[in-house]
């Protein structure tokens, strides 16, 4: 289980005091926890926190600005998030940074009224996001190497990735809730459907954890909520590579 035992994180020292505030959880890797804070309307920042001593860890300088950052997650010392308001006339931003070094990049930007970049999730050799002015795409970047447009259709959010390649994310047939699954798409090879929502139904976000031992990849699970979209009730669900769950819940 990538996320291990419930931790409560104190706020940190940097962050406004504020009875507004609101916090969001991005990734966990090696014991730390990336997450967004929202101090005051306008304004959200990026936190790093080491889960097993309790304490605030400094990000270097330039990842947080006067600008917006969010969806942030973790692999190694690769950390990446987005910079930017959605649908927005200020350029929007997907940024990679390493935190050993300092150094950032950008890994793809947009200016756009109708248009959205969010980021994914970065794994230890692939990133992914999804960009939609204002039809979708999901992109996946080789660390090091090219970056390529999934041959997805339409419809698609909510990607994230596993270090050896394989992206999963989010698909419906129209509006919130209507035919959703939930679907793997390989390096090779057509994309094959793990889960299928009941209508009504849809998911935001999804994360994957994906063990490698030293001689073969064992099957990823995939972390997604699930939201009705008439409510606001949601819960987290997991699915493992390789079996396939119907909207009914049998196998």
């Amino acid at each position: 289980d990538p996320f291990g035992p419930t931790t409560t994180v104190e706020p940190s020292p940097n962050s406004a005091s504020s009875a507004w505030s609101w916090a969001y959880a991005g990734g966990i890797d090696a014991g730390r926890l990336v997450y967004q804070v929202i101090p005051r309307p306008g304004a959200a920042d990026l936190r790093l926190y080491d889960l097993e001593r309790r304490r605030h860890l400094r990000l270097p300088a330039g990842i947080n600005t006067r600008r917006p950052e969010c969806c942030a997650t973790l692999a190694g010392d690769w950390l990446l998030f987005t910079r930017g308001w959605p649908k927005a006339p200020i350029r929007q931003l997907v940024v990679l940074a390493n935190l050993r070094t300092g150094q950032s990049r950008v890994l793809d930007s947009l200016r756009s009224r109708r248009g959205v970049l969010k980021a994914g999730q970065v794994s230890e050799s692939y990133a992914v996001w999804t960009r939609c002015n204002p039809r979708c795409r999901i992109v996946r970047h080789q660390l090091g190497g090219g970056t390529t447009v999934l041959p997805t259709g339409a419809n698609v959010y909510a990607p994230s990735v596993a270090d050896l390649g394989t992206v999963f994310y989010a698909r419906r047939a129209g509006g919130c809730g209507q035919s959703v699954q939930i679907v793997r798409h390989p390096q090779v090879g057509p994309p094959e459907v793990l889960a299928s929502l009941p209508s009504g139904e849809d998911v935001s976000v999804t994360y994957t954890d994906s063990p490698v031992t030293t001689e073969l990849a064992l099957p990823a699970w995939i972390y997604f909520d699930r939201f009705k979209c008439q409510g606001r009730r949601s819960d987290v669900y997991k699915v493992r590579e390789g079996v396939v769950i119907h909207a009914s819940g049998r196998r």
